[in-house]
């Protein structure tokens, strides 16, 4: 019996799908969008009260959309992350500049939508700001630094609507083809009373922590 052997480039939807169907596991965390390359326009989706879900917003087919939006109701924390297939495609300047307005713009939005059946509450809850990239070599501390502070460079906006404290996944590749997702944050103070940079991570549990 022959066995073959599957080999893959480390794409951005590989390096984002990775992170999705770990985060699936976790029950303190939904998905309320995911931007694929190819499929239909996409729509954000929460769920009410009632346990029912329903759609926030729909984007137009010209729309700049995010990578991922993630909410947990347990923590009150709303992210919305941009993805590459690396780290440094992530910082170029226009990249850079367009995934800021792209925070800013779907964070107003959802705070406006305080009345919405499906947003709700959601609208008073913190937006941090993401960033997911794959990597075959593990980034340095320097580099995440150097990409933690040029986004932030961008994200600063007279309305306060996203947190100072930046959220960062690696989807590293090692040589055996095995994914493996790690979490960091940009520095850990509070991003609100009684959620801290770290301890968002750790309700992350499925990331490794470095």
């Amino acid at each position: 019996m022959m066995t073959r052997k599957y080999t893959f480039r480390l794409t951005e939807e590989i390096a984002r799908w990775a992170f999705e169907v770990l985060l699936s596991k976790n029950p303190d965390w939904y998905i309320a969008f995911t931007n694929p390359t190819a499929g239909p326009w996409k729509r954000v989706t929460a769920i009410n009260e009632r346990g029912v879900e329903g759609e926030v917003h729909r984007f137009a087919r010209d729309e700049e959309r995010p990578d991922l939006l993630l909410i947990s109701d347990k923590y009150e924390v709303v992210i919305i992350i941009e993805a590459k297939d690396s780290l440094p495609k992530l910082i170029k300047d226009k990249q850079i500049k367009k995934s800021a307005q792209v925070v800013l713009k779907l964070g107003e939005l959802l705070n406006s939508k305080v009345d919405h059946l499906y947003w709700g509450k959601r609208a008073n809850y913190k937006i941090v700001a993401g960033l997911l990239w794959g990597a075959e070599e593990k980034s340095t501390e320097a580099d995440r630094v150097k990409a933690f502070k040029l986004y932030q460079e961008h994200l600063i906006n007279d309305k306060e609507l996203c947190s100072d404290i930046m959220v960062g996944i690696e989807s590293f590749r090692d040589k055996k083809g095995g994914i493996t997702c790690s979490g960091f944050v940009s520095h850990q103070g509070e991003i609100r009373t009684g959620l801290t940079g770290k301890s968002l991570l750790e309700t992350l549990t499925v990331l490794v922590q470095e």
